[in-house]
């Protein structure tokens, strides 16, 4: 039925295996077969399991399911990808001090026949640390990664319309830069861009971008929703609706005309309680994938983080793909915060915000070395730490 199904064994010696029970029909996670999962008690009496979702092109993404587990199945509450990138192949354990920890496969990007001819072939991400709430699973570059960072340094300017900064680090092929951004929303008129470029050439025929696109609506009834997604958590309220009501726009309006409300969560039908429901949010959650769920932001801008890595090599044979995913701009300054690390043709990106986003680009230029800061029809303030990697 190409349904991913986890399926639960158990050995009292690991030699002789017994089957014990199916831990997890996935039909709700879409069709494929669930890769070399693995699984972990979070400490609160839930459990987490995590692997790789192979579709029918051979794709995968690192999946995560959070749950509770009676009778040998697992009963999922919520889910959602550790990478929405190129990132595959997660291999999760457990350190000494109980933290969750993955290191990931990055495809290299080059025709086989090149792979072939260099001798090798893909890439280890670095540690990532995994860490659990009520709904989400947080992916962060692991503390580890601070062992082989080189004396920081600051950059504080601020960029309108089309203007851009570069930034002078010692190693422009291996370096972490920490973001810290205050969008203006203010200074744009339907939209705007800011963002970072790496591994730059001079006549920027090269280049990665790492950047976000904000969009502001014209009313709050015309605020964009996406289909499959749930926003867990920061609930003002859940509001039954049915017959004329049991509809997105309903649920939409209901959040413009609440006071404090900020996102709204449709769902055609409430596990455990039955009929549609309007869940009205205080903030912006995470979103996360989950069927019969449909859900929107209301509070006037929706804000798409992109790595763009189309125009990364000029060889006509890399893959050179682009990942979007739509993530919150909390507070009133509109703040967005990005954790960006890049080593040769390794780019990793964590966002204070939603799944991490990795990329192996091939650039073919030794002259693509710059990292310039970038803002086009908007005014933005840039806060950034920069570390040169050892």
């Amino acid at each position: 039925s190409n349904t991913p199904l986890a399926l639960l064994y158990t050995s009292p010696d690991l030699v002789t295996w017994h089957f014990t029970s199916v831990l997890l029909n996935g039909e709700k996670l879409g069709a494929g077969t669930l890769a070399h999962p693995a699984y972990f008690a979070t400490g609160d009496g839930r459990m987490l399991l995590v692997g790789d979702l192979l579709d029918a092109t051979s794709l995968s993404a690192g999946l995560w399911v959070l749950g509770t587990e009676t009778g040998g199945v697992l009963s999922a509450s919520a889910s959602g990808l550790l990478d929405v990138g190129s990132a595959r192949a997660p291999a999760v354990y457990q350190d000494d001090l109980g933290q969750l920890l993955a290191l990931a496969l990055l495809p290299d990007p080059r025709s086989v026949a090149e792979q072939q001819a260099a001798s090798f072939s893909s890439a280890i991400t670095v540690p990532r640390l995994l860490t659990v709430g009520s709904h989400t699973v947080a992916v962060a570059a692991a503390d580890a990664v601070s062992l082989v960072q080189g004396p920081p340094l600051h950059y504080l300017t601020t960029l309108a319309d089309q203007d851009t900064y570069a930034l002078q680090v010692p190693n422009a092929l291996q370096f972490r830069l920490q973001l810290r951004v205050a969008v203006d929303s203010g200074s744009m008129g339907a939209s705007g861009k800011v963002g970072v470029a790496v591994l730059q050439s001079p006549d920027a025929r090269e280049q990665t971008l790492l950047q976000l696109e904000v969009t502001t609506h014209a009313s709050c009834d015309s605020s964009p929703a996406t289909a499959g997604m749930d926003r867990p958590g920061m609930d003002i309220k859940g509001v039954p609706v049915s017959g004329s009501h049991a509809n997105l726009d309903y649920c939409r309006s209901l959040c413009c005309n609440t006071s404090g409300c900020q996102a709204f969560v449709f769902v055609t039908y409430q596990p455990g309680v039955g009929g549609a429901y309007c869940w009205l949010k205080d903030g912006i959650p995470a979103a996360v994938p989950q069927e019969n769920c449909t859900s929107g932001i209301v509070n006037g801008l929706t804000a798409n983080l992109t790595v763009d890595a189309s125009h990364s090599s000029l060889d006509p044979n890399v893959a050179k793909p682009t990942f979007t995913q739509t993530v919150a701009l909390p507070g009133a300054s509109k703040d967005w915060q990005v954790d960006l690390l890049v080593d040769q043709g390794l780019v990793e990106v964590f966002p204070s915000s939603g799944s991490a986003v990795s990329v192996s680009v091939f650039p073919t230029l030794s002259t693509s070395q710059a990292i310039v800061l970038f803002v086009s029809n908007m005014t933005a303030s840039f806060d950034v730490t920069a570390y040169p990697m050892n």
